[in-house]
């Protein structure tokens, strides 16, 4: 079993590592109305930095074909290239990969794969596409789960570290569909909807994390 940075035990994930997004925001004195959000500010940045160690840019490693479709032969040699580890031969086990699926588009496998190449050439929204299409087929397969659900909090920290808590709000929710023990990202949902005065949603939220052993924020 493999994991990410030795915290988060998947099977077939490689270490991964990614930049910190969260930000401690200072506490000033300003009016009563704006302390309870800036508390949940500093916790969120304290939050997102324990949390992104385990997600950052998800670097996932392929799978191994075991599928006997006619398109076998190209999703072998998308793996083969996978498996050198050469950025330069990201594009052609992409271009490997969409030969088998144009052939088969129902191996699940093989659309993991595919966003596992696709992933190391930088396109990040076709990437998780892909792996949202491998999740499609198998719902329950764990590490089709964890990808989607790295991609979509990651995302949902960005979201957070621009001010965009609308967006991290959605894509905290789309994480949890997938990972719904995260307590991590619960604390951090909870935060999101305080910073747009969703109290009543904020305090569910911090009620799930805490029941999940996560961090606590006091209103």
């Amino acid at each position: 079993v493999l994991t990410v940075l030795d915290l988060w035990r998947i099977g077939n994930v490689a270490h991964g590592s990614g930049a910190v997004l969260g930000a401690l925001f200072g506490f000033a004195e300003l009016e009563r109305h704006y302390q309870r959000k800036l508390r949940m500010a500093g916790v969120a940045g304290l939050v997102s930095t324990l949390t992104l160690i385990a997600v950052g840019a998800a670097f996932f490693r392929p799978q191994i074909n075991f599928s006997g479709s006619p398109g076998r032969a190209h999703a072998d040699e998308g793996l083969v290239l996978l498996e050198e580890h050469d950025p330069a031969r990201a594009d052609d086990a992409v271009a490997a990969y969409r030969s088998a699926l144009a052939i088969d588009d129902s191996v699940a496998n093989w659309w993991f794969n595919y966003g596992v190449a696709l992933e190391r050439t930088g396109d990040r929204e076709a990437c998780i596409a892909a792996y949202e299409h491998a999740l499609d087929l198998e719902p329950s397969d764990p590490t089709y789960r964890s990808a989607v659900a790295a991609w979509r909090a990651r995302g949902a920290y960005e979201a957070d570290a621009s001010g965009d808590f609308d967006r991290a709000i959605d894509l905290y929710r789309m994480a949890l569909e997938v990972e719904p023990d995260h307590a991590g990202w619960w604390t951090n949902l909870s935060i999101a909807l305080e910073m747009m005065d969703r109290h009543a949603e904020a305090d569910l939220a911090t009620e799930r994390a805490g029941a999940l052993g996560g961090v606590v924020v006091a209103p």
